[in-house]
């Protein structure tokens, strides 16, 4: 069996929080004035970009927007697959919860 190490990375996201560039570090040392934010996907160092960063080459630039492209179409599709599926689950377990609730009355159970 295959024992997986823990990754940390330092990220380059746009303002929603599109990561379109990470590189794996690392991992961040403690020292007695700074203890490291290291979040659950691993990344500890954030460089948040408002606009296309300076000097960034043709091949930053593409990587960027295919990032960017391919966060805009994940998230279409969880819209549009995804969301109506779970919003009829929750409706489902809202009305299995009242029938719990009606039988309950009639036995008697009180919590």
């Amino acid at each position: 069996m295959t024992k997986f190490q823990k990754a940390y990375y330092s990220a380059h996201s746009l303002r929603d929080g599109t990561i379109w560039f990470a590189v794996q570090t690392r991992k961040p040392r403690k020292s007695r004035h700074f203890t490291p934010k290291i979040d659950e996907d691993g990344i500890h160092r954030w460089f948040i970009d408002e606009d296309e960063p300076q000097g960034i080459s043709d091949w930053g630039k593409a990587v960027r927007h295919g990032a960017v492209a391919n966060h805009l179409n994940a998230k279409r599709l969880v819209r549009q697959q995804v969301e109506p599926k779970l919003n009829e689950l929750l409706r489902l377990i809202g009305e299995l919860g009242e029938r719990l609730a009606k039988i309950e009355h009639r036995l008697g159970i009180t919590e």
